[in-house]
């Protein structure tokens, strides 16, 4: 379970500073613990308006998008980026607002 400080805070920060890109670790056995699993966190994360996306550990750093209900196979621990659609570039596109895009395959 989440704990609702935490997250009321975090809602806040994100509100407050319109946050772009947020990286997080998913340890599926440490969520399980407490009392929560990737799929609520990915909903919570959802209902934001962010996406998932996996940040690969191949040579190419590149980032491959989760859809809800898509999942990475895995049973390691690994990464995602959240972030909002208008902060993913289109295929071939560079810039956005001045900043560089982050490549997505």
């Amino acid at each position: 379970m989440y704990s609702p400080v935490i997250i009321n805070y975090s809602v806040n920060t994100i509100g407050k500073y319109d946050v772009p890109y947020i990286i997080c670790e998913i340890n599926r056995f440490g969520l399980k613990q407490m009392g929560t699993n990737e799929t609520e966190l990915r909903e919570f994360m959802n209902s934001l308006e962010y996406e998932t996306y996996l940040v690969t550990s191949n040579s190419s750093n590149q980032l491959v998008k989760l859809p809800v209900g898509k999942y990475y196979q895995t049973s390691h621990v690994f990464n995602v980026l959240f972030t909002r659609e208008n902060f993913i570039s289109p295929v071939g596109s560079k810039e956005i607002r001045g900043n560089k895009f982050l490549p997505v395959i």
